[in-house]
Formats: structure tokens, sequence, C-alpha cells
């Protein structure tokens, strides 16, 4: 369940082609420090990012990071974020370094995108800093879900930048992040590096990190239509209706919808995130007859979940609804309520 002004960098470049890649850096490769020298007090206002889970469903180590070829940002704004639907070059599937040190490739104009868990190590207030050659952004917590989201923690532009807000964690909890990063020319470089107020900032190599963007499908139906998408052989079908009605999903307060899903082989017992898209609805609109987000299919590779509309909203408003095996991209429906 996804929620939640960047400051203008002057860059150097504002191409807007793709460029050459022969090789993308090597996670953890280059210049990699094991720590950041210098420490930073309790900053600006503290402040809980959200989104915070005690387990990560369909978890692999280290973080899904992803290559494209082009620009995603061309004078260190967060201005084409639409780079990332295109299909990535290179794909490493569990980076545990989050990063790489300076060196030069060669390689120009294109992206990174990092996605996946940290591991908070202790309850308190945390400090993150990244240093980057050229453009680097890092969103965390719930904010990170939202591909959309304008507002990172924090971006740097060829320098080394720190939160100016400290970050509350507790202990236990994996926390959900984005990281961006651009290369025009010349040297590469990108680290994030993390530790509790006044204490030494280290990379994320010294951290526990996981994914679950093992689940590549991303679609969505009309409204009150079923949608499948297949995954690793297994087909899945996600059927909405309305109190009992399979057809139009469309509800008012007082009104449940539900949303069945079947599989057609091996999807025994397996565990799967919902979540509904809250920029589309007004908060508060539902009541979740769900445990934490999540759904168990049964021994045959079927369950259902329900949602009940319980505040007046504007007549005809869109809401999306998605199921998968990753917070980050999964399958889903459309629909509208109103009053």
């Amino acid at each position: 369940m996804s929620a939640v002004l960047l400051q203008a960098i002057v860059a150097s470049s504002t191409t807007t082609t793709g460029g050459t890649i022969p090789v993308p850096p090597t996670p953890g490769s280059g210049q990699y420090n094991l720590l950041f020298s210098g420490t930073y007090a309790e900053l600006g206002t503290p402040f809980n990012p959200g989104g915070g889970r005690s387990a990560v469903y369909n978890s692999q180590a280290g973080w899904l990071r992803n290559t494209y070829n082009g620009i995603w940002s061309n004078n260190g704004l967060n201005d084409n974020p639409s780079l990332f639907n295109d299909a990535p070059v290179d794909t490493v599937q569990s980076d545990n370094y989050g990063g790489f040190g300076q060196q030069d490739l060669s390689s120009t104009n294109y992206a990174i995108e990092w996605k996946g868990y940290i591991l908070a190590p202790s309850t308190g207030n945390f400090n993150f800093l990244i240093d980057a050659d050229d453009v680097a952004m890092f969103w965390i917590g719930s904010g990170a879900l939202d591909p959309d989201n304008n507002t990172p923690l924090l971006s740097t532009n060829n320098s080394a930048t720190v939160n100016s807000n400290s970050v509350t964690l507790t202990q236990g909890l994996w926390y959900p992040i984005r990281m961006r990063f651009q290369e025009w020319s010349g040297g590469e470089r990108c680290q994030v590096y993390m530790a509790t107020v006044n204490t030494t900032l280290y990379p994320m190599s010294t951290y526990s990190l996981l994914n679950d963007s093992v689940y590549s499908g991303y679609s969505l139906a009309g409204t009150g239509q079923a949608v499948t998408t297949t995954y690793n052989g297994t087909m899945y079908t996600l059927t909405p209706s309305t109190n009992g009605t399979a057809s139009p999903a469309y509800a008012n307060p007082g009104d449940t919808i539900t949303w069945t899903v079947t599989t057609n082989t091996g999807a025994a017992n397996q565990t799967l995130y919902i979540w509904v898209d809250n920029n589309t609805v007004p908060a508060n609109t539902w009541v979740e007859n769900t445990n934490d987000g999540t759904i168990t299919l049964d021994g045959n590779g079927a369950g259902s979940f329900s949602l009940t509309v319980v505040n007046s909203v504007p007549v005809h408003n869109l809401f999306r609804m998605y199921i998968g095996m990753s917070l980050y991209q999964g399958f889903g429906t459309h629909g509208y309520i109103g009053v």
C-alpha cells in the first residue's frame, strides 16, 4: 500500500538520448568505501518514514538493480521517471553492496534503479548520506513504493549529501528503499551510507538487504474485468466483484468489493501482497478485511479478500487495486466508487 520539490541542481548535460554502456558497473566495484569519514548529529525534524514490515515475503538477499539506456535526470531532477518503465539493458537480481565506488567505464547516458529493503539494526534516529557522480536520489519507507514520488529523502549531484531530516527506524523492521542514479559521462560512483546519529556512516554492504522483486509482470484491467498474468509457469487470475456481482466493479459507501485469486498450478500456500493505490482514492475510504495487506493462497492455489467502502467520496472516483509477489510491482484491476 503505497502513499507519500526536489531542489533544482544545475547539471552539465541536458542530453535526452541513450548512450553507450559497454559494461555496467559491477556491485561493490571501483573504489568502494567501507566507511564515510565524519559523523552527523540529529538533523532537522526526525520522522518515521512508514512502510516498515516484520517480514518480506518471496524474498532473496540483496537489492534488485536494473540498468537503463537513456537519461532519467537531465538537470539533477527526477524529470524523466518513465525511463524506468523501459526494459532494462542489464539486471542484477541480488546486489549486496547497494552501489559501487569511483571508476570510469567510458559509459555514457545511462541510469540505474535499485529496489529492495533494509533491516533496521536498532531503534532510534538514523542519518543517510549518498555520494554520487553524477546524480543520485534515495527514498526510504512508504515513499519508496511510489515510482512517481518526487520527494526523495535526499538527492545529490556530483557530491556527497546527507539527509535534511533524520529518519526514525524501529529495530527488526524491514523498510522499503528505492535509489536512482544517473551517469552522463566521465567517471561514475554511487554509494549510500547509513548510521545512527553521532556514529560513523557505513555503506549498505554492512547491513542486511533483501528484495522481493522476483515478480516481473505488471498489468491492469478495466472496470469489472478479470485480469490474468503469468509468472514462472503459473497463471494468476484476479476477478473482482461488488456485493457478489461480478461486473461492474462500482461501489458506494457500505458496499464490499471482493477480489478472488485463482491459479492454474504451483502456487499452493503462497503468500502475496495486496495494496490499493491510495494516490487515486482519498484516505480512510476503506476497511480492510485482510491481515497486514497479504493473502495466503490455500492448497489449491486460490484465495480471496475484501475491502469495504466506508466513506463518501466524489462520484466516479477511480480506485486501483494490485496484488503480487512484490510491493513494488504486481497486477490488478480498477473500478469506481462514489455516492
